[in-house]
């Protein structure tokens, strides 16, 4: 079975096929698991882009709708670690080409890659605490986020593998995400200045 090519699919969400066109590409998504999941993504990114009100958007929504289509093979050219409870850093956006810290900033995005993960931190320091926003990449469903260090606190990641903790005391605390039965552990998270 000849899968629809991602354009014509496009063009079904932009409205531009006829009615004849529509249904033939109805009946082989019904079909087509690979076409369906396409559609489905289509559907979603159509739906978020007639979103009105866009500051109620969060920005790792937009980062995930990008990310739908732009999806990357892992690489195998760097040393990721891919055992134990060890973490790969891979972009902290506070450290500079020279690996020179600034600090007195407000906001930080961290991310690591991990067993064939990408998980995406966004640390927005307001006064005496913090929020912890991210997302996991690929989406997990029924996936969970923790955090601890005194305390855990835990979340649901959404459909988009998006999860969020609100105003947590500034500190350094250690991040579980738990996939299935595989849990993904980044240790000593620095959630403060």
């Amino acid at each position: 079975m000849k899968h629809i090519e991602f354009e014509r699919l496009v063009e079904k969400f932009e409205r531009r096929l006829s009615d004849q066109e529509n249904g033939e590409i109805d009946a082989h998504i019904a079909e087509c698991s690979d076409c369906g999941i396409k559609s489905a993504k289509l559907a979603d990114f159509f739906a978020y882009s007639d979103i009105k009100d866009l500051e109620r958007v969060p920005q790792a929504v937009t980062a995930g709708i990008l990310n739908i289509y732009q999806r990357r093979p892992v690489r195998t050219d760097i040393a990721v670690p891919q055992t134990g409870g060890h973490d790969f850093l891979i972009f902290d956006d506070w450290q500079m080409a020279v690996n020179e810290r600034y600090s007195g900033l407000d906001t930080r995005q961290m991310l690591y890659r991990f067993k064939g993960y990408d998980i995406d931190l966004r640390i927005e320091l307001i006064s005496d605490q913090c929020r912890l926003t991210g997302q996991l990449f690929p989406e997990s469903i029924g996936a969970t986020a923790e955090i601890s260090s005194n305390q855990t606190q835990t979340t649901t990641l959404n459909k988009f593998g998006e999860f969020a903790f609100d105003l947590v005391p500034q500190g350094v605390y250690d991040f579980r995400i738990s996939v299935g039965k595989e849990d993904l552990w980044i240790e000593k998270v620095p959630l403060q200045n």
